[in-house]
């Protein structure tokens, strides 16, 4: 029977070579996304940690500046430490040869002879002037030993002489610093004479590290003490778990792949066994038992999976080592291992998913009775679809159930957003399984018009229409991929329209100064010379904090914003729901949501838990509404500031005086930071673009990754329609001879073909509203009906994928167009 199941293989490869291909692709997406994660994983947990530290010490909350340079003996002299080692390190940004921040080149410390270091090219830098670099920050800076580079510390630029390369041994969830200078050098650039950051400490063999975290924490009081070992195990279960997420995440849109192959296959199998009646039939009457013809059909499947799934991983290796290459920045530091999960992974779900897409054909095959061989009509009788539509009424009913309960209840969070969502996606499953149903619904409406367009398009109408089954099957493919595009769209554009609604309502601001370095901020004191340029009328400087917050008997983490009382009305304003705007000066004002969580008002008061220590009690004088600049506790600049441990702005946004020359100003404004390369100044609409630069680069991604589920689609429209071709070969004759040309024959299977696409984008589309809708309600604590929905970019959508649909026909319409009349007319 394994002979029997190839030799028909064999003689229908035609027929299954894009079914192979759905296979080879749904199964490289899964290949190449365990590749690539686990290779990325592999690289994250190797990156060297420092094991000879026992504990580190470091300026905590309840240490002002630095540690002086006595702890270093004092911890030193303790009891079960072998030696102390020094750090200096500190914020500091590398420039290229243009002048602007290196990106991903940031962080200094001192240079020591210590386990931390291992100098690959040059030398250590011995003097002030030196400098050394990590070798990724050499690699992206182009910058080699003996060249002049660039170092923005401190607000100010320095220059010095690269004399070597190192590579860094982490601790913890330390980041590697790309630059290094010698220890008076780093103390004097940091503003820390005499002082240090932290001491490292290493244990005499058989001191536990617990014993020495509370010895240091008696010789200083008030720094954070941390055992070294646990830091290191928490970072490496930290990046293990962000490389679960990345594969899962991809896993989720390879699943979507899959699922869409499933329909092909499934609709591909339906029609060989329909082709095939007679052929099966006359095995049975040679004496085939029905479990023999079903085992048969399923060992074909079989085959073809494991083809598709050996192909998919070849080609999902091909991605991952370019994904990887892209990712390393073409180093070849980073090797793709390739592992026995991986590679079971791909065969699994291209046999599995094959085997099971085929089971249902496979069933039908087995019900074939022998007499079947002497019929004339070769296709398969296809069960009522009474069943069907009744189990798509119930799964809908239930779908608009849970759907509704989750947009109509006034408790909006991420569990009753997953609640909607899996209410959209049964609504999506009843669509689907109502499909045939509504597909009859759609084209029937449409007859009308489209028999205006002549007899070509009507005949692709009633060809589409005569079996429901089939054009659901290849539509649903369609469905399902652009239900999920169409619902990242509409979610994407909801986000983006709330940050610019956001950002144009609470900003009166023209012009807005922001670093581009990661974590640089502005100084006061350089906030204060923005303010000093002429024509400038305000300043709105916004700092951000995280403290713990005390509610009444509640304690929470919440966001702290901080900004000048004075800059409200002219360069910032705020939708106030109670109080007024200019009692800020007064207390501090909660956002809306925080004051309906925990229900607050005006003259209550909250207690903040300051991040250099401390506490403050403050009168709440105001609510107002949040959004994405301002949110949580808004507190004047003059009460946060001392207690912050990071007092510079994030963003600040410049107000111009009346009669004020933008263009001038925004000079003038350049002129004052020119010392600060990091900081840019921009128009409040290119800082608009600069924020919503990143939601277009997460939606491009998303795109990308189910371009693959579209593309399967489509293959499952040529693969439907070359079959159907073969399938309604007198049919074509027929109408080849009473005077269809061939021009008009190739254009009745492309018409076919842009039907159902359309039909199917059409149908994605409505289901996509529901996942964009639910996602954004969840997102942004907004009605269903508040989505944006980018109806050009949705119309272009489908219109392009009819033009897709038609191009995938053009092989089955040649083919169509070359059938032979006579021929045609004389099979059976």
């Amino acid at each position: 029977m394994g002979r029997l199941a190839i030799r028909a293989l064999a003689a229908h490869k035609a027929r299954l070579a894009m079914t192979l291909a759905a296979v080879c692709l749904g199964s490289a997406f899964v290949a190449g996304t365990m590749l690539f994660t686990t290779s990325t994983a592999r690289a994250e947990l190797a990156v060297s940690q420092r094991t000879d530290i026992a504990v580190q010490v470091s300026a905590g909350p309840g240490v002002r500046g630095g540690l002086p340079r006595s702890t270093v003996e004092e911890l030193a002299r303790l009891p079960g430490v072998a030696h102390a080692e020094p750090v200096v390190s500190g914020q500091g940004w590398l420039l290229g040869r243009d002048g602007k921040v290196v990106e991903g080149a940031a962080g200094v410390t001192n240079f020591a002879d210590t386990s931390r270091f291992t100098v690959t090219a040059g030398r250590p830098p011995a003097r002030a002037g030196e400098v050394a670099l990590s070798g990724s920050a050499a690699r992206t800076s182009g910058a080699r030993v003996g060249d002049t580079v660039g170092v923005l510390l401190g607000g100010s630029r320095h220059q010095a002489t690269v004399v070597g390369d190192y590579d860094y041994r982490t601790l913890g969830q330390e980041t590697p610093p790309a630059m290094a200078f010698d220890t008076a050098t780093t103390q004097r650039l940091l503003g820390l004479p005499g002082q240090l950051t932290a001491v490292d400490l290493v244990a005499t063999p058989g001191t536990a590290p617990g014993e020495l975290v509370s010895r240091a924490q008696a010789v200083v009081p008030g720094a954070r003490v941390v055992d070294a070992q646990a830091a290191n195990a928490a970072a490496r279960r930290q990046r293990a778990e962000a490389a679960g997420a990345l594969r899962n995440a991809l896993l989720g849109f390879a699943a979507i792949a899959v699922l869409v192959g499933t329909f092909v296959i499934a609709n591909t199998f339906s029609m060989l066994v329909g082709q095939r009646t007679r052929e099966l039939a006359l095995l049975r009457a040679v004496g085939m038992s029905r479990r023999q013809v079903r085992w048969m059909v399923l060992g074909e499947a079989a085959v073809i999976g494991l083809l598709g799934g050996v192909a998919g991983t070849a080609v999902g290796y091909a991605f991952a080592t370019t994904a990887v290459r892209f990712m390393d920045e073409g180093t070849g530091s980073v090797p793709v291992v390739v592992g026995w999960p991986a590679l079971l992974a791909a065969l699994a779900v291209g046999a599995g998913v094959t085997v099971l897409s085929a089971y249902a054909s496979a069933r039908r095959a087995a019900r074939i009775p022998p007499v079947a061989a002497l019929r004339s009509e070769t296709a398969l009788l296809h069960q009522d679809l009474r069943r069907r539509t009744i189990a798509g009424l119930l799964v809908a009913t239930l779908g608009v159930a849970i759907y509704g309960y989750a947009a109509l209840t006034d408790r909006v969070d991420e569990q009753v957003g997953m609640v909607g969502l899996a209410g959209a996606a049964l609504l999506i499953l009843g669509v689907i399984l109502l499909a045939p149903a509504l597909i009859g619904l759609g084209l029937g409406a449409l007859s009308l018009p489209l028999a205006r367009l002549g007899v070509t398009t009507r005949l692709a109408a009633g060809k589409a229409r005569r079996n429901p089954r089939r054009t659901t099957a290849t539509a649903s493919a369609l469905m399902i991929s652009l239900s999920v595009v169409t619902g990242l769209a509409i979610g994407g554009q909801s986000l983006k329209d709330n940050v610019t609604a956001s950002v144009r309502r609470d900003v009166a601001a023209q012009l807005v100064a922001e670093p581009t370095a990661p974590g640089a901020t502005i100084p006061q004191a350089e906030v204060e010379q923005l303010a000093a340029v002429p024509g400038v009328r305000a300043v709105a400087a916004l700092g951000y904090a995280y403290p713990m917050v005390r509610i009444g008997p509640v304690s929470t983490r919440q966001p702290l914003t901080v900004v000048d009382p004075a800059a409200i009305g002219s360069a910032l304003r705020l939708s106030m729901v109670s109080g007024r705007s200019e009692e800020l000066a007064g207390g501090v004002f909660v956002s809306a949501d925080l004051a309906s969580s925990y229900r607050l008002s005006v003259g209550e008061r909250i207690t903040v838990r300051w991040p250099r220590g401390g506490e403050g009690v403050c009168r709440v004088t105001g609510v107002y509404r949040g959004s994405t600049l301002i949110s949580g506790v808004l507190v004047p600049q003059q009460v946060a500031l001392p207690h912050l441990e990071q007092t510079g702005a994030a963003v600040a946004f410049v107000a111009l005086a009346p009669g004020a020359d933008q263009a001038v100003v925004r000079a003038g404004l350049e002129r004052a930071v020119a010392d600060r390369p990091d900081v840019v100044v921009r128009s409040l609409p290119q800082y608009l673009d600069q924020r919503l630069g990143a939601v277009d680069v997460v939606l491009g991604v998303s795109y990308a990754l189910l371009a693959l589920a579209v593309l399967i689609g489509l293959l499952g429209v040529a693969n439907t329609l070359a079959l159907s071709v073969l399938e309604r070969t007198r049919e074509l004759g027929l109408l080849r001879a009473l005077g269809l040309t061939r021009r008009q024959l190739r254009t009745l299977v492309r018409i076919e073909a842009a039907l159902v696409a359309v039909l199917g984008g059409l149908l994605g589309i409505g289901g996509g509203w529901l996942l964009g809708a639910m996602f954004q309600r969840t997102a942004l604590r907004a009605g269903l009906f508040d989505a944006s929905v980018p109806v050009g970019q949705l119309l272009l959508a489908v219109a392009a994928l009819a033009v897709v649909g038609m191009a995938a026909a053009a092989w089955p319409a040649r083919r169509a167009a070359k059938t032979n009349l006579l021929a045609a007319i004389a099979a059976e």
